[in-house]
């Protein structure tokens, strides 16, 4: 069963959503314990409109965001070796220079 809220949190609450300033507490305590928390379901479930849709949604664009990040980093590494094998090749380049050089001489 949920915790019994604060005063305080209730009060914050009921600044938000004035249709829980009806609320008595008198009057909650003659309905059953199955209509209590079905009431505090359906109050949660309106609070954070979980639906499936949304869920799907939210799904959707978190795959597409870690695909994007993926390809993302793939091609950063793809820069970085095409950037260490240019280093290598202008080293290679600067050697068979200074080779050339030394068999000149």
């Amino acid at each position: 069963m949920a915790k019994k809220q604060s005063l305080r949190s209730r009060n914050a609450r009921r600044a938000v959503e004035p249709e829980l300033q009806q609320d008595v507490p008198a009057k909650e305590s003659n309905d059953s314990t199955d209509v209590r928390v079905a009431k505090e379901l359906a109050s949660v479930a309106a609070r954070y409109n979980t639906t499936n849709t949304q869920s799907k949604a939210i799904k959707k664009q978190s795959s597409k965001k870690k695909n994007k990040t993926k390809l993302k980093q793939a091609m950063q590494a793809e820069a970085r070796e095409e950037r260490l094998e240019t280093k290598i090749q202008k080293a290679l380049k600067h050697r068979e220079k200074i080779k050339a050089r030394k068999v000149a001489e």
